[in-house]
């Protein structure tokens, strides 16, 4: 598979703005494709950065550590979409990364609540 979505998220540096640029900045340096989030959040898209970096998961491994080395622990998601990568980061614990791969797709949805997705969204809650 080539086509791999990270979601990184720090708690600690979500209001500043100049911590929010130090992490972009600091992500920048290692692929081009970054959606912003908001404060210390953001997607990165990895797959493309393969030949240069290696895999995806080490080049995950990689930037966590180097933004904890800066002070931002952060919780990681990586799979093949940006939904998954969220929800992947959202069941991770805290300063950890979780991996959805291909094959393990369907299981690790089937293990999510309804709500959690409503959440993400922003559908709001209805009940079944």
């Amino acid at each position: 598979m080539s086509r791999w979505i990270a979601y990184l998220s720090s708690v600690r540096g979500g209001g500043r703005d100049g911590e929010a640029r130090r992490f972009l900045a600091l992500l920048e340096e290692y692929t081009p494709w970054i959606e912003h989030d908001g404060g210390c959040r953001a997607y990165l898209a990895l797959g493309g950065m393969r030949r240069i970096f290696g895999h995806p998961f080490a080049l995950l491994s990689r930037i966590q550590s180097e933004i904890a080395r800066r002070g931002l622990p952060t919780t990681a998601g990586l799979a093949a979409n940006k939904s998954l990568s969220r929800a992947a980061a959202d069941s991770a614990a805290g300063g950890g990364a979780f991996w959805v791969f291909p094959q393990g797709e369907k299981d690790f949805l089937d293990l999510l609540r309804v709500e959690r997705w409503t959440e993400k969204i922003a559908i709001g809650k209805t009940k079944l």
